[in-house]
């Protein structure tokens, strides 16, 4: 779900209680604390926008059940927070040396 709001989550080899987001802290980017809840409120708003599917099976326990591995994003709200994704990465570029 962050992938199609183009957030990337860390990835992690250990086993964590919670998620670990981005490679570069948003202060080495010059990130400040305002931009700092900006990715939080992009992160939130994607999540709220999350729903399961429902499972695919037709019988058995699981039918009709929600799934645990499919999900839907509300269209709006993807081009909302990716919108939000890229003016905040216009301002504080990755790699501001490279051209894009």
């Amino acid at each position: 779900m962050l992938g199609q709001s183009h957030l990337r989550s860390k990835p992690c080899f250990c086993v964590r209680r919670k998620p670990a987001f981005g490679a570069i802290q948003p202060t080495t980017l010059g990130m400040g604390a305002a931009e700092t809840q900006e990715i939080a409120a992009i992160i939130a708003g994607v999540l709220r926008a999350t729903a399961p599917t429902k499972t695919a099976s037709r019988t058995g326990r699981l039918a009709g059940k929600p799934s645990l591995a499919n999900y839907t994003l509300d269209e709006p709200a993807r081009f909302q927070d990716e919108g939000r994704a890229r003016d905040l990465l216009g301002r504080f570029p990755l790699y501001p040396e490279i051209q894009l």
